[in-house]
């Protein structure tokens, strides 16, 4: 068995972290907090290729740092003993961090990153290991970190990785955890003066409440404004305008009052009085400060659309755009998030069709998932509204990631232009929340719990993410953010979700350049495109209150009543978009059905026949004789197991039987009866250019694929 999966960390941890085992060593890359490489740390397996004796060596560039610095972005971290037990850890959603060389050595200048966090430190459960830990909870103690915590593991486990080798379970460690026994400075006075590295650097304490006075006072008479988000979050902004925004707890913080203190009082601001100042700081702006929503690279403040260049913003109205220097405090930023580059006026937005893989039609027009694309990218400066999850799926080689990387350049650059697969609510609340638009690549199956979460995301509800150790708060979240999703196959499985989706289907490409050309050429032409979207938003919003709302037809009303003003826009027809969006619709709709068992079954059950009533007993007996004849896997997990459930399978798509003509009621009289009646007698649907489609197509469309989902059908 390899070093790595005898530790029990999975491929996609190793391709997450980028660690590479060969036959003689195992490769941990060490990145700073933006993600950029420092060194390598290699940890050596065979007996010969030790350096010097030594089981661990590093590449060039190395100095003492921390192993998955981003995980400080949490408000709980475990701090373990070497990069296995980080990345076991991060494995099952718990932020972990190392060091660089061990147990035996904590670096006093990481100690100023944990402040404002619970620090459990779980070091290896032997003598070097618990004198690691007291050593590292003093260092942190004494650096102000107020809460830190010592984490006994089973006395069979020798670290994090061994635990769960073992046997155990993540709950099991959320409980050590919680049960965690918390570190106090008193217990350390008798090792106070024996190590030069656990030196209270914290001078006298009358001198310490003076600094920390003359601080806060320099802060207010700065200019600077303390105000706090709708998050209950404190924040300054040094300016007193949008241009810098830090959130007081960060590290932009702390090194801009280290820098007005050395400026103006000419003093080096050592850890106590910086964090006396900045506790006292967090209060005023949560107490007196005003609340000032801040929002994610766009944002809505009256008739106004501003757009966050990263320092500069622009601000949009029907009357034109311009590049404003200093906003008003609209924004967070984070450090992933790219500087936009300011575009150039006077280019048609039809231009990004040249670097997409979406074909035109047979006669040179823009094919209806070339406009939906146009629209939805424009839409996409709009806030607060739902935004369509856009959904790509084919083959490889189709430039599905290329087309979502594309777009996520163009209204969200980032470092991290797309995402993987989320493994609990509380990794894809973090991430969601730090993006304007998060694209999740080469997904191949959504959990149910991802779904949901999707859903509120796009329509606007509230997401919580658990504190450990805070009386069982929850954080809340509630915004509207844009999501994509790619993948080879179609991975959404909930009707709920197709509902608030855009759906395109890619087909390979037949004639590649290379990565470099690719993006050399979509940069040179970003500025003009960029432009484009500008130009196209205010069109769209000198016209959009002249363009009448949609009565109910569409799901996603925002998009439906928005996208003919965009289109008309662009120069194309109102209608245009709403038979593309309508043909998209029917595809969601078939989508649905295709990936429900019990919907395929109700089709085929009213397929000869125009009523049916009966128990949900009586229903399911029926069903499971369908399934049978068309070869549904009945222990599909949306297969109804009694008949308790019947009725909730049939509710999940009761909009998409309506789509085909197919309703479905509890009696009036007798609530234990399911009615199920046709409702349509012209027996017709949409097609791509707004013409009839007959539902038997529709229906034969469906039988047709439901084989390749459910198990069964023909070869």
């Amino acid at each position: 068995m390899s070093y790595l999966s005898n530790h029990g960390i999975s491929k996609d941890q190793q391709q997450k972290f980028g660690i590479i085992e060969d036959t003689d060593k195992v490769t941990f890359p060490y990145k700073d907090k933006e993600g950029n490489f420092l060194f390598n740390k290699y940890r050596h397996l065979d007996q010969r290729s030790l350096e010097n004796g030594k089981k661990f060596s590093f590449s060039s560039g190395y100095k003492p740092v921390l192993f998955n610095i981003q995980a400080l972005d949490q408000d709980y971290v475990v701090y373990a003993e070497g990069e296995p037990d980080v990345v076991r850890s991060d494995q099952e959603g718990i932020p972990t961090v190392s060091g660089s060389t061990g147990a035996a050595t904590f670096n006093k200048d990481w100690v100023p990153d944990f402040i404002g966090k619970r620090v459990y430190i779980c070091l290896d459960n032997d003598d070097t290991g618990r004198e690691g830990a007291r050593k590292v909870a003093e260092l942190l103690l004494r650096g102000s970190v107020e809460e830190v915590y010592q984490l006994t593991l089973p006395e069979d486990c020798k670290d994090i990785c061994e635990f769960y080798s073992k046997g155990h379970t993540k709950e099991e460690f959320l409980n050590l955890l919680e049960n965690a026994q918390r570190a106090k400075l008193e217990d350390f006075k008798d090792t106070q003066n024996q190590d030069d590295s656990l030196e209270d650097e914290s001078g006298d304490k009358e001198e310490n409440e003076s600094i920390t006075k003359q601080v806060i006072k320099l802060v207010l008479e700065s200019g600077a404004k303390l105000f706090h988000d709708q998050f209950n979050d404190s924040y300054l902004a040094p300016t007193g305008n949008g241009q810098l925004v830090f959130r007081l707890k960060s590290k932009q913080a702390k090194s801009w009052l280290s820098y007005l203190t050395w400026k103006y009082i000419g003093l080096s601001l050592s850890s106590h009085p910086l964090n006396s100042t900045i506790l006292t700081l967090e209060a005023m702006a949560c107490y007196e400060g005003p609340q000032i929503s801040l929002a994610i690279r766009v944002a809505k403040e009256g008739e106004i659309i501003w757009y966050d260049l990263g320092g500069k913003t622009i601000k949009i109205t029907s009357e034109g755009w311009d590049i404003v220097e200093e906003s008003p405090i609209l924004f967070r930023r984070f450090p992933h998030q790219k500087y936009q580059i300011e575009p150039k006026s006077g280019n048609k937005l039809d231009e990004l069709l040249d670097f997409i893989n979406l074909e035109r039609q047979a006669d040179g027009r823009l094919s209806d998932e070339q406009l939906l694309t146009l629209c939805w990218l424009v839409f996409g400066l709009v806030p607060g509204l739902p935004h369509p999850a856009l959904v790509l799926y084919g083959s490889q080689g189709s430039k599905k990631t290329t087309l979502h990387k594309i777009l996520k350049e163009l209204l969200d650059p980032s470092s991290i232009e797309v995402n993987g697969s989320q493994k609990n609510i509380t990794e894809f609340v973090q991430t969601v929340s730090h993006h304007w638009f998060l694209v999740l690549d080469n997904m191949t199956y959504l959990p149910e719990w991802l779904s949901d979460a999707m859903c509120r995301v796009i329509s606007g509800g509230g997401l919580s993410k658990r504190e450990l150790h805070s009386d069982d708060d929850d954080i809340l979240y509630n915004f509207r953010h844009i999501v994509g999703i790619n993948g080879i196959n179609l991975m959404i499985e909930k009707a709920d979700l197709y509902e608030r989706s855009l759906i395109f289907v890619l087909k390979r490409i037949k004639k590649f350049k290379t990565e470099k050309l690719f993006w050399a050429q979509f940069e040179e032409r970003k500025p003009y495109i960029l432009g484009a979207l500008f130009d196209t938003l205010v069109k769209t919003l000198q016209i959009i209150s002249t363009t009448p709302e949609p009565e109910g037809e569409f799901r996603m009303a925002d998009f439906a009543h928005w996208g003919p003003t965009i289109a008309q826009a662009l120069g194309y027809e109102a209608n245009d978009f709403l038979k593309a969006y309508k043909a998209n619709i029917y595809k969601q709709n078939k989508e649905a059905l295709e990936a429900s068992p019990v919907g395929l079954a109700v089709i085929d059950l009213m397929s000869d026949q125009d009523r049916w009533s009966g128990t949900p007993t009586e229903l399911l007996s029926e069903l499971d004789k369908i399934a049978l004849k068309l070869r549904i896997d009945q222990d599909h997990k949306s297969w109804p197991k009694d008949a308790r459930w019947v009725w909730r399978r049939i509710s999940e798509v009761l909009p998409n039987l309506e789509e085909e003509g197919i309703k479905a009621s509890k009696g009036k009289d007798d609530a234990r009866l399911i009615i199920l009646e046709k409702t349509l007698t012209n027996d017709v649907g949409n097609d791509n250019d707004g013409g009839q489609i007959p539902n038997n197509q529709v229906q034969s469309d469906i039988k047709d694929n439901k084989g390749d989902i459910f198990g069964g059908g023909v070869d």
